[in-house]
């Protein structure tokens, strides 16, 4: 991984945009890394990766729910529910 200061690095553009298809090119700023270019082929993987990794929203979560029931007909049943002690109640309401 080539290191560039962000000076050098504008006064060399056309070379480090070369260079990262051979491996990431990361520029500094007053000895800290502040970006990195990288080849096109590796940002779309990423962006892949980073898409497969993503969390769903109620709203996605919804509509797929959605989409299942359209392709399985029939009505959604529910497990009855069943009561369960509350720990703690007795006391709770004597106070």
């Amino acid at each position: 991984m080539k290191r560039w200061k962000i000076s050098e690095a504008k006064a060399r553009l056309s070379e480090v945009v070369s260079s990262c298809v051979e491996e990431p090119q990361v520029l500094y700023n007053r000895e800290k890394p502040v970006a990195a270019l990288i080849d096109m082929e590796e940002y779309e993987q990423f962006l892949e990766y980073k898409k497969s990794q993503r969390k769903k929203t109620m709203a996605e979560w919804l509509e797929e729910l959605d989409e299942i029931k359209k392709q399985e007909p029939g009505d959604f049943e529910l497990p009855p529910r069943t009561s369960r002690p509350i720990p703690y109640l007795d006391e709770w309401i004597d106070e």
